[in-house]
């Protein structure tokens, strides 16, 4: 099966918290398991990623994409990813993958997923982690970005995975 995992960082990015290490983790064990499995994320780090952007490199098997961010203090400090080569690659790959696994949904990289997915009839899992990013702690932005994407990723999902209740 060919699985795409979706989450702003990745491996070697430990700082950035659980998210990493359960993605990182099942993607590995999915490899071990015979599955062709790739991750999209970005190179925002504490500081940027010291890795190859925007093209595939090979993480324990895991076939991982390190797009490159605008502003890594906006990834960093704010939690909001802006990778600008990520639309280009996501569009043209997506058709190919069986299913996604989003890590968290409150961000731009699940708004362009999601879009591509429903466009292309791909089924995802949503795992929102129970995380909200600073820049979503006011409740007004965060009710905007539901109103405007976070709904429709919710109900569009075909399983979610909850991490607690």
């Amino acid at each position: 099966m060919k699985i795409l995992h979706i989450c702003h960082s990745f491996y070697p990015c430990f700082a950035s918290g659980g998210v990493v290490r359960a993605a990182y983790d099942l993607s590995k064990k999915l490899v071990e398991k015979g599955h062709d499995v790739s991750v999209y994320s970005t190179d925002g780090c504490y500081k940027r990623l010291d890795v190859k952007k925007n093209s595939p490199v090979d993480v324990a098997g895991i076939k991982t994409y390190y797009f490159r961010n605008l502003s890594n203090f906006l990834r960093w400090r704010l939690k909001i990813a802006t990778p600008y080569y990520f639309p280009f690659v996501t569009s043209k790959e997506i058709p190919k993958f069986d299913i996604i696994h989003i890590h968290e949904h409150r961000n731009l990289l699940a708004v362009i997923v999601h879009h591509y997915a429903k466009k292309y009839g791909i089924p995802y899992v949503l795992q929102p982690h129970g995380s909200v990013w600073p820049f979503f702690a006011k409740q007004r932005l965060k009710k905007l970005f539901d109103s405007l994407w976070g709904y429709s990723i919710l109900n569009d999902a075909s399983k979610i995975i909850a991490l607690n209740v």
